[in-house]
């Protein structure tokens, strides 16, 4: 009894950590036959020999987790282990303690493969990847009927059938389509990331038609997709907490009172197409255009298209010669185009060049004489 505790002392052992439990409980002589005998029980996941297994988790192919009872010199001793290459034999409980504890596997679904994001070229893309994932999840759909039980079929066979490949083939059929079985965290991550693409923020319409200080807004704007402002970094929290509330329920518009408080700020939701078509209309006003004094027309470019026509029939176009005043239209409305995408304020030289061709100085200003007001496209 020399390698026994007297029960006080028992007592006072059983309020300390497992390994001293062990220890004070199993004669010295015995611990490295039973650690012997726990590591084999959970590699195999067989018992034997006075040892039972009550329960059983696989945590990879080299670490497993065993909970069950040994007899040692008559006495039954309840133990709770943990073997494998991580860690070596760790002993989690000796006759006491709560017992194997299974974490709640994350749960699987379908998400494109990176090879489809990283292959996209912007919102309408985006939205065409979202659409068909969204058939993929649903069963119900053609596409939905070959995929949607994959994750579950991957995660059972996995589950009652390790190691004999039953499960790989679920992610090989997934492959083959052009998605992947994994964590439902990675598929949201993936998700708000193609809401972020085709979901832009604008200020309020009137703002843009009517107000005083185009370029003033304009600068707002920029502020507003700018992390490094405190409107930009505001924003981007609230669009953060709004993809991620769309990913997690399926939704596919943003929740109105998370939007509304983006509302008070100024901006608003907008798909990503709809707010280059308003901030085209904002640039377009602040674009200024003025005649060149003294500018002699007959040194405006030739329409190579007018050209053509004029070789086929001379009397049919008197004069090669652009327009400048339709090409200044033009001009304009490509530069307004060019600002909302690049979210730039600047004339490029060769722009300014272009319209000095055409008899006008162009640069971007402060007008102050409102243009009529139009319905705003996009919203």
């Amino acid at each position: 009894m020399g390698d026994y505790l007297h029960p006080d002392e028992w007592r006072s052992m059983m309020k300390q950590n497992p390994d001293a439990i062990f220890s004070a409980s199993v004669p010295k002589v015995q611990h490295d036959d039973v650690l012997t005998r726990l590591a084999e029980a959970a590699w195999t996941g067989k018992g034997g020999d006075g040892l039972s297994i009550d329960d059983r988790e696989e945590i990879n192919a080299l670490n497993h987790e065993i909970e069950g009872t040994i007899e040692i010199d008559g006495v039954e001793h309840w133990f709770h282990i943990r073997s494998g290459d991580r860690n070596g034999l760790e002993i989690l409980g000796w006759n006491d303690g709560p017992g194997l504890v299974r974490e709640p596997a994350p749960k699987k679904t379908l998400a494109p493969m990176q090879w489809r994001i990283q292959g996209l070229s912007g919102p309408i893309s985006a939205g065409e990847l979202l659409d068909m994932w969204d058939l993929a999840l649903d069963p119900a759909s053609a596409l939905g009927a070959k995929l949607a039980a994959l994750p579950a079929k991957a995660a059972y066979d996995a589950y009652f059938a390790p190691r004999t490949g039953a499960s790989r083939s679920h992610h090989e059929t997934a492959a083959k389509a052009g998605f992947e079985i994994t964590e439902e965290s990675e598929a949201i991550r993936i998700r708000m990331k193609l809401f972020d693409m085709m979901t832009g923020i604008a200020p309020l319409p009137q703002e843009i038609v009517r107000g005083n200080d185009p370029a003033g807004l304009y600068a707002r704007w920029r502020d507003a997709h700018d992390p490094q402002t405190e409107l930009g970094a505001e924003i981007l929290r609230l669009r953060h907490i709004t993809f991620r509330r769309m990913a997690e329920t399926g939704a596919r518009k943003p929740d109105p009172a998370i939007d509304g408080a983006i509302l008070e700020l100024g901006f608003s939701h907008i798909d990503k197409l709809g707010e280059i078509r308003l901030k085209a209309i904002l640039a377009r006003r602040m674009i200024e255009t003025s005649p060149i004094d003294g500018f002699d027309p007959r040194t405006l470019p030739t329409d190579p298209m007018a050209e053509l026509l004029r070789m086929q029939d001379p009397s049919m176009i008197p004069d090669t010669r652009v327009n400048p005043v339709a090409e200044m239209e033009r001009l304009v409305d490509y530069l307004a185009h060019s600002m909302a995408r690049k979210h730039i304020t600047e004339v490029h030289k060769h722009d300014s060049e272009r319209a000095e061709r055409l008899g006008y100085r162009i640069s971007i200003g402060r007008p102050d004489v409102a243009i009529e007001e139009t319905a705003a496209p996009g919203y």
